[in-house]
């Protein structure tokens, strides 16, 4: 059975641009063989985001959406609760500490079962030396529990 795989020239654009990441939502559409011979991942942008901001940087930028708001949610606290626990739900659990509020969680919404396939740690950009690594999409040096 031949597979085709509809986001080939997305991948052919970011291998010429000197890309390590494919950041999708639509991972299936991706091979593991493309993918590992290019030395590449595709990952969702939670998994990406969660292991790549720092609390700092994910104030910062929820700060700066709130400025520039003209709807609600307009405060940086309420995008974190409503957005990005509705939206993102790996990334606002790694950011609990950032605002004192619970993040909300949209009924029935939560991360893909497939967030990752490829051959490099999402949190160090390092080629995996260990393959159970590939399930999770990070190193067992920056696996986070």
């Amino acid at each position: 059975m031949i597979l085709v795989y509809l986001d080939k020239p997305i991948l052919s654009a970011a291998s010429l641009a000197g890309a390590s990441f494919i950041i999708t939502e639509n991972i299936k559409d991706f091979g593991a063989r493309d993918l590992s011979r290019l030395q590449m991942s595709a990952a969702h942008p939670d998994l990406f985001l969660a292991n790549q901001l720092s609390i700092d940087t994910y104030r910062n930028v929820l700060g700066r959406l709130a400025k520039a708001r003209t709807r609600q949610p307009c405060t940086a606290e309420e995008i974190h609760r409503v957005e990005t626990g509705d939206l993102l739900p790996l990334l606002a659990q790694r950011m609990r500490a950032a605002y004192p509020v619970e993040p909300s969680t949209a009924a029935g919404r939560r991360t893909p079962r497939l967030t990752f396939r490829g051959v490099r740690c999402v949190a160090c950009g390092k080629l995996f030396t260990n393959p159970g690594s590939l399930a999770l999409g990070v190193c067992a040096e920056c696996h986070i529990e």
